[in-house]
């Protein structure tokens, strides 16, 4: 007799993906143009942002720790707080993600991205 191996498909942390009025999405082919000059770090974090299509940590993990969990949601809070829009998973391993969202002011639109140790804000 086969014995069938089933792989479980709930998921642990799901506070992430409850938020409501957050505006994960981006509308399909868009990307962000550079029009002003950008460091090769800044170039390379755009390039990131670009290239990306996970919007939740479940899209990244199939189970993540509560730590993660905890860190997207200050960072989604951050994001209303600031009223930042098109938040994406930039890159990940087992320890470690980074992502990126967007602001529009008066200036112009900035890339804020997140990595494990710090903060990056600049105009795109």
């Amino acid at each position: 007799m086969l014995a069938s191996k089933t792989k479980s498909t709930t998921k642990t942390h799901t506070a992430s993906r409850r938020r409501v009025g957050v505006n994960f999405r981006r509308q399909r082919g868009q990307k962000m143009e550079n029009k002003k000059n950008l460091t090769k770090a800044q170039q390379t974090m755009l390039n990131n942002y670009n290239k990306s299509e996970l919007v939740y940590l479940w899209q990244a993990y199939d189970n993540y720790s509560r730590a993660k969990a905890v860190a997207m949601n200050t960072i989604i809070a951050e994001m209303d707080r600031l009223h930042g829009y098109a938040i994406r998973i930039t890159s990940y391993s087992k320890n470690f993600f980074t992502c990126a969202y967007l602001i529009d002011d008066n200036n112009g639109t900035k890339l804020v991205y997140h990595t494990p140790t710090k903060r990056h804000e600049f105009y795109i």
